[in-house]
């Protein structure tokens, strides 16, 4: 899989004992928690409440594991739910609020020998009942619901089809759209005008702004990968599509035309016209990964773009607080732009650990192998 996001989710499997965390001094988190196991999303209701979704290891195969918690980082419950068959995984990967409340969760359920799995979408209720399920099948690989986003008329996933057996598409990407009760609405393959539908993709992050509009962002092979051949280019795809799944416009930036480099938007945010995703440029020969934040209006215009090496190379999420900056999650720290693209400041994550995701709202959230965390604005 590409990207750091990927890797978040390719960690799943690591368990990690359930305990609190005191809160830190200085510049970092107010509190610390660990509900138990390796997180990978978090967001943030309408009232404030955070949940956040990832795994917890069983003997019969990892569970998808659900916690909602109030602004004080007190745990309101926590939820584990379990393939019911035999040496079967269904991790969490993805998290989004449910209107009316209660979340969406993503991930997958894929079988203990790693022969493939299906894409699993649950709505859960403000009080973690389940209120439904739905599984995309994938009959030559792992489909899983990598991006998630939410609207008063439904939610919208995501999904990673992940083939196997050496086929030439080894992977596909696409956006599935569910009405509020779980009932299939549309879906729209991530692709590109003048690009074959048949190169490798992947639609990472997604998200819904206003009226409806969903923006995209992944990446996208320039032409159809053929064993023996030079690799494809590789670069980054942003799109908007109308709420009914009609595709408005598509964007393809990168070290176009290279075969130098692999570029990847690993998530996207939007809010009060300012579309911003978020990513890793790194070079087929040598080391020197770049991270990339780069902002759109929501007509597809390009507005800034900032990028930087060092430790923090990796860029794996990004949210736009409703106050108005930017928050960038790294391989090792949390960065705050402003909406102009200028860097306000860096603060590393204690234990050197990887952002998986970031949410705001009143504060920001953050999440980081086995731990939430609430950081200051």
């Amino acid at each position: 899989m590409r990207g750091l996001r990927s890797c978040a989710i390719s960690l799943l499997v690591s368990s990690v004992v359930l305990a609190g965390v005191a809160a830190t001094a200085g510049e970092g988190p107010v509190w610390r928690r660990e509900p138990g196991g390796r997180l990978v999303a978090v967001t943030v209701g309408a009232t404030g409440h955070v949940y956040v979704t990832g795994s917890i290891r069983g003997k019969r195969g990892d569970a998808l594991m659900v916690a909602k918690y109030g602004g004080r980082g007190h745990r309101l419950w926590r939820r584990a739910w379990r393939h019911a068959g035999a040496l079967w995984h269904a991790p969490g990967v993805s998290i989004a609020p449910a209107p009316g409340g209660g979340v969406d969760v993503g991930g997958y359920t894929g079988h203990g020998t790693g022969e493939g799995g299906d894409a699993l979408l649950m709505r859960y209720s403000a009080d973690g009942r389940i209120l439904w399920r739905r599984e995309i099948a994938e009959a030559n690989g792992t489909a899983i619901v990598v991006g998630l986003a939410a609207s008063a008329d439904g939610v919208v996933a995501a999904v990673e089809d992940h083939g196997c057996c050496d086929i030439a598409v080894e992977r596909e990407g696409y956006l599935r759209a569910f009405l509020a009760h779980g009932t299939p609405w549309w879906s729209s393959p991530f692709e590109a005008p003048a690009i074959a539908a048949e190169t490798r993709d992947t639609a990472w992050g997604v998200a819904i702004g206003s009226g409806g509009r969903v923006y995209a962002a992944g990446s996208i092979d320039r032409r159809i990968y053929r064993d023996g051949a030079p690799p494809p280019d590789v670069d980054r795809i942003v799109q908007a599509l109308s709420p009914r799944g009609r595709v408005l416009w598509t964007r393809v930036t990168g070290h176009d035309g290279t075969r130098r480099y692999n570029d990847d938007a690993s998530d996207v945010a939007v809010r009060e016209a300012l579309v911003v995703a978020v990513g890793t440029s790194w070079p087929r020969i040598g080391s020197r990964m770049r991270a990339w934040v780069g902002a759109f209006d929501t007509e597809g215009g390009r507005r800034w773009t900032e990028g930087w090496g060092g430790r923090q190379r990796f860029a794996t999420a990004v949210a736009i607080a409703p106050w108005g900056p930017i928050y960038v999650g790294t391989e090792s720290s949390l960065r705050r732009f402003t909406r102009t693209g200028a860097l306000a400041w860096e603060r590393p994550i204690p234990g050197d650990r990887v952002v998986s995701d970031v949410a705001t709202s009143g504060a920001v959230y953050v999440v980081t192998g086995p731990e939430l965390q609430r950081w200051r604005r």
